[in-house]
């Protein structure tokens, strides 16, 4: 009898997932960081200047290798990846300033995703900042399985960053509001085929 029952519940188990089933990991890359404050900060500008988002090396202005996002077993035939993060800038200075953002990915052996060798730009925005204005700025993407960027990611993981270009004199202030990343998986897909 107690066969008989637990055959019907691995029915059901089985009936409830199909070859269409979609696994997500959703999560905010800001609660992974180490150091909260790698997000947000003043930065002088007394001309121009690049910043490298999350800092891993305690400056931000040294390009490095981004974040880290460690294996997974889903980090293989994704379904789909989305990446979406919001920054609020600030202009404190006295002068207008210009602001680029650029969201960046590359593979784990990357130590430096923002050399454009073996990274790739996700998505990117600018905006012209004057004296005393507030922006929040917002860049997000979204690869299917087909799309050629995703090989970068294998199953050991990826590394992904922001690069924060700026043209002007001025200081601002930064604070990243979130850092949003969505991997969508079917379970069916991990399974090779015979």
């Amino acid at each position: 009898m107690k066969k008989i029952k637990y055959f019907f519940l691995l029915l059901i188990i089985l009936f409830g997932c199909s070859a269409n089933t979609l696994y997500t990991i959703d999560f905010d890359l800001l609660t992974l960081l180490d150091d909260p404050n790698s997000m947000s900060g003043d930065l002088y500008i007394p001309g121009s200047i690049q910043a490298f988002l999350p800092d891993s090396d305690g400056n931000p202005l040294n390009p490095d290798g981004g974040y880290l996002i460690n294996a997974s077993p889903t980090f293989s035939d994704i379904h789909q990846f989305v990446v979406a993060i919001e920054l609020e800038i600030s202009n404190l200075g006295t002068s207008s300033i210009s602001i680029a953002l650029d969201l960046r990915l590359s593979n784990v052996d990357d130590a430096n995703i923002y050399d454009q060798i073996t990274d790739v730009s996700l998505a990117a925005d600018s905006v012209i900042l004057d004296p005393g204005d507030t922006v929040m700025m917002q860049l997000s993407t979204s690869l299917d399985s087909e799309a050629p960027k995703l090989s970068l990611i294998d199953p050991r993981g990826f590394r992904i960053g922001l690069m924060l270009s700026t043209s002007g004199s001025t200081t601002i202030h930064f604070q990243a509001e979130s850092f949003r990343i969505i991997i969508k998986q079917r379970p069916f897909d991990l399974i090779p085929p015979p």
